[in-house]
């Protein structure tokens, strides 16, 4: 095959040993299907060598030096013009094969081997010609988004340890309506209805809690987004939570608490 009809490939993976495994079975299996443009390990060369070398396709790890959202992160700044295969961990396989599916998309799963590539790379192939078609790569990136958007709504209630007193209560983050400052201690309002007093002050909580969508309103409180049941932009802007408490935005915090509105709304 010649070398302008090949898939050009960019791998995006932050473990060397599995970046240099991907890139030999490519190079020793599939080169009558694949070339290799490059192997990034982490975000900011991926979104310069995607951007620059507009790759057919990518193989892109999710997770990148520990940031569980590091993949979307990119995808935010380049134009996804491409096909995407996942890479995934085993702990993450169920969620992934019913999210992936569901949206059409492909994984492989680490440890790969030979044979995992065949069934992707060949789907990935047939789709390179029907994707230049403005209506098909539209739909794939319609499918895109809606898995982007549920893998970060499930990976948004995922169990959180809180310090308390003598030790650590773990809270899944979808329980949290609320935190509000205690001086140097943070009261956590429960859907349940208990409070918990943790250790740590509400800036404690905020650093720990970006990627659980529980931002930052005002001095003296955090919010779940997911226990939002109203917002009105109206009194300075008025948040109703599903415990029917009101919070008032603060101005400091107004613009931060736009983007995450609708980020996740």
């Amino acid at each position: 095959m010649a070398q302008e009809n090949k898939l050009k490939v960019i791998i995006v993976e932050d473990e060397e040993k599995d970046s240099m495994v991907i890139a030999k079975i490519l190079t020793d299996y599939y080169q009558h299907l694949v070339t290799i443009q490059g192997i990034c390990q982490t975000v900011d060369v991926a979104i310069e060598k995607i951007s620059s070398l507009k790759p057919d396709l990518v193989f892109l790890d999710i997770v990148i030096q520990g940031n569980r959202y590091g993949a979307f992160d990119i995808l935010e700044k380049v134009n996804p013009n491409f096909q995407i295969i996942f890479i995934t961990g085993n702990n993450d396989l169920e969620y992934y094969v019913k999210a992936i599916k569901t949206q059409c998309l492909d994984y492989i799963v680490k440890p790969t081997s030979i044979e995992d590539f065949a069934k992707p790379l060949a789907k990935a192939w047939e789709n390179k010609r029907e994707l230049c078609n403005q209506y098909e790569r539209l739909e794939y990136t319609k499918q895109l988004e809606l898995f982007i958007n549920s893998y970060k709504k499930q990976q948004a209630n995922q169990a959180i340890p809180i310090p308390v007193e003598f030790g650590h209560i773990i809270l899944k983050s979808n329980e949290i309506i609320k935190c509000l400052s205690e001086g140097n201690y943070t009261e956590i309002h429960l859907s349940n209805g208990t409070k918990r007093l943790a250790n740590g002050n509400l800036k404690h909580f905020e650093e720990l809690f970006p990627d659980y969508n529980i931002v930052r309103v005002h001095r003296q409180c955090m919010i779940n987004l997911s226990h939002i049941t109203s917002y009105s932009k109206k009194e300075g802007g008025k948040i109703t939570l599903s415990n029917g408490d009101n919070i008032y935005i603060g101005d400091a915090w107004k613009d931060s608490f736009e983007k995450a509105y609708n980020t996740f709304f």
